[in-house]
């Protein structure tokens, strides 16, 4: 008969970022006899325009974006092919650049070595530097926030499906009102953030109603929260779905090594806290450096029967 119905398709796809990718494919019939699952690797090539930053040898005034006539700027690249629904790079060569920078739909800033994110330094005193659009992604790149104890958010994405963070590192100069990244009410897709690495600041994640998945990630001197699920009377008064419709990241799950095996070193912080009393938020599977259950689980905030640490 026609089992087509019953095709489950899983894996790590995440849709219009370029990278490769591996699928399988699971059926079972009515009677719930599974056949042989089906693995495809697939290659998602960057087909969409790109556009070219310089901020030594780029002009945004005489410049197309082309390579060899770069712009001098990330914030006037988000003005080129603004309209584009399809895949956009912005390559930003080697440089410090002091903007905010809002981003429109479907780009991606990536610098040039995944090793050295600090290559490309995006800084100011903005709050926040990178306001986030639906389908952005940024990649080997560096947000350095801004010298004393001002709140500041590094990176936004309130209410837009941002796509992938790749081996960016957010940077927060020991500010403990500093938050990394801050995700809210970002729809059906799951953001991907994986190889960041969030570093001397006071919160690195904040997340409300987002399916995010955060994996191999450096949490190092963390001064707050690793990841704070925020009080929604603080952070989203005007958030409509309920405790039990939310929902939650995902920092781990045991099993799944597309999740988890995020780093913890030399924490000052709360690793977790949920405050969402009705669901679980997974944390499975991560190096806390603690080698203590209990110390482990002292370190999460709120009631940890609500972060599940281990399965």
């Amino acid at each position: 008969g026609d089992l087509s119905e019953n095709v489950q398709v899983g894996g790590d796809f995440v849709q219009h970022v370029p990278g490769t990718y591996t699928i399988t494919y699971d059926v079972s019939d009515g009677a719930g006899n599974a056949a042989a699952q089906v693995t495809r690797t697939v290659m998602l090539e960057d087909s969409g325009p790109g556009i070219y930053v310089d901020v030594a040898n780029g002009n945004d005034q005489t410049g197309d974006g082309t390579a060899a006539a770069p712009f001098a700027s990330i914030s006037r690249a988000m003005l080129a092919w603004s309209g584009e629904t399809a895949p956009i790079t912005v390559f930003v060569a080697t440089g410090f650049y002091n903007e905010h920078v809002t981003m429109t739909p479907w780009k991606t800033i990536v610098g040039p070595n995944p090793d050295i994110p600090e290559s490309v330094v995006i800084a100011g005193n903005s709050s926040p530097l990178i306001q986030m659009a639906d389908g952005g992604a940024l990649r080997n790149v560096c947000l350095l926030g801004a010298l004393g104890d001002a709140a500041q958010t590094l990176c936004d994405a309130t209410g837009t499906a941002p796509a992938l963070f790749d081996h960016v590192r957010f940077w927060g100069g020991n500010n403990a009102n500093a938050t990394g990244l801050f995700l809210m009410d970002t729809g059906e897709s799951a953001p991907l953030i994986q190889a960041c690495e969030f570093m001397s600041i006071g919160t690195a994640i904040k997340a409300i109603n987002t399916k995010a998945v955060i994996t191999q990630c450096l949490f190092d001197n963390i001064l707050a929260y690793a990841l704070l699920r925020p009080e929604r009377s603080v952070e989203a008064p005007a958030l409509k779905v309920s405790d039990e419709e939310e929902n939650l990241p995902v920092m781990g799950i045991a099993g799944d090594d597309s999740t988890g095996n995020n780093l913890f070193t030399g924490s000052q912080s709360i690793f977790i806290a949920n405050t969402n009393t009705v669901k679980t938020l997974q944390a499975e599977n991560n190096n806390w450096d603690l080698d203590d259950r209990d110390a482990i689980a002292a370190k999460m905030a709120v009631d940890p029967d609500f972060v599940g640490l281990w399965d």
